[in-house]
């Protein structure tokens, strides 16, 4: 699991790894947004303060089918071979340009 804000970098490399998060004092915003997003696929909870983390850690720890319940749902929002399909479109673009180059 990890404890963190929901920043884009933070929460993609969560959604990878497939780690369940708990969310924590997230800033107007984008993290804000991010938070709304991750908890309605339910591979997030929020927690208002340390308090609520220390519970949450609690429970994902005693329950391990809560944390697996995630598992799902990561799986569903996470990247999908999304490097490779960004791989794919990099060579595309340089052999493209190789092409008219060459022209």
């Amino acid at each position: 699991m990890i404890i963190t804000k929901p920043g884009g970098i933070t929460t993609a490399e969560a959604l990878v790894k497939k780690l369940p998060m708990i969310i924590i004092n997230p800033i107007p915003g984008q993290e804000a947004k991010n938070t709304e997003y991750l908890l309605s696929q339910n591979v997030a909870v929020e927690a208002e303060d340390a308090n609520d983390v220390m519970l949450f850690v609690d429970e994902f720890l005693r329950d391990p089918r809560k944390t697996l319940g995630h598992a799902g749902s990561r799986r569903r929002v996470g990247p999908s071979r999304a490097s490779d399909r960004a791989a794919q479109e990099i060579l595309q673009l340089l052999s493209t340009k190789s092409a008219v180059a060459a022209a």
